[in-house]
């Protein structure tokens, strides 16, 4: 749409049957602002979300914008994937919360970095909205209601509607539970939501891009064992800084050790990149 607009060809708003939405947010993001400079703040986010780019690479979706401490995220569009909207959403935000095990806040590294992931299924209207820096923006229910999974969350886990459920169970896979009581969502009422707690020990392709019912991202002998590989031997010596990472480096954040703002610097795969 982007290169459309550019040659200056007007791009049509277009119906979407079913997607599936992510939204995040920082927990205690306002008390963290209140122990930060502003710049701190400004790089904390950077260098997290820089992460989260960087990671969304793997996957087939479309981040949609950051506001604030926000980041929103849809898969099934502008591209149409099938079905295959959930899948990639469950599998990226497993990611993100692997990814944050070992991301540290440069100003504050003794603070301990959690977000909300709220992940929810259905149609929208995605269109181009203004003439300056214009933007692809989505409309619907859909977009309220997985804000609203984000916003009822709690920290370090990702909640789920029926909608994203269903999809999710049809395909296998995912190990997930029903939170327990249903949740009083404001303009929603009361809803039963669900965890996605992580994914079956057999799921062992290395590329998400082609996920299907039969494969899946990552082979972990349990869903604790996805949170605690990433725990275990990252403590070895950093080695000679590299001017930048190469390809292979950026495959696979599961290898983040962490991102250290003030210095400029990323560990990655034990090395040392400015």
């Amino acid at each position: 749409w982007y290169q459309r607009r550019v040659r200056g060809n007007m791009v049509p708003p277009e119906k979407f049957e079913c997607v599936t939405i992510y939204f995040s947010d920082i927990v205690g993001f306002t008390a963290i602002s209140s122990l930060s400079k502003p710049m701190e703040v400004l790089d904390m986010l950077n260098d997290l979300y820089t992460v989260f780019d960087t990671c969304i690479e793997k996957y087939d979706c479309y981040k949609v914008e950051t506001i604030g401490d926000a980041y929103m995220v849809v898969s099934g569009l502008p591209v149409r994937n099938g079905d295959r909207h959930a899948a990639q959403i469950a599998l990226m935000s497993l990611d993100f919360l692997l990814c944050l095990k070992t991301f540290v806040i440069s100003h504050l590294p003794e603070k301990k970095l959690n977000i909300r992931i709220g992940m929810h299924s259905g149609p929208v209207v995605a269109g181009i909205v203004g003439k300056k820096m214009p933007r692809y923006c989505l409309f619907g229910d859909t977009v309220n209601t997985a804000s609203r999974m984000e916003s009822n969350g709690e920290a370090e886990k990702i909640q789920m509607s029926c909608q994203s459920y269903d999809i999710l169970s049809n395909h296998g896979g995912f190990i997930i539970e029903p939170r327990e009581g249903l949740v009083d969502m404001k303009g929603k009422g009361k809803q039963q939501t669900y965890w996605l707690q992580g994914v079956e020990k057999d799921l062992n392709t290395a590329n998400p891009r082609q996920f299907t019912d039969q494969t899946a991202l990552l082979k972990r002998e349990s869903n604790s064992q996805f949170y605690s590989d990433i725990d275990n031997g990252k403590k070895n010596s950093v080695q000679q800084i590299a001017k930048s990472p190469q390809p292979d480096d950026l495959v696979n954040l599961n290898n983040l050790n962490h991102v250290d703002s003030k210095n400029h610097k990323v560990h990655l795969n034990n090395k040392e990149f400015q």
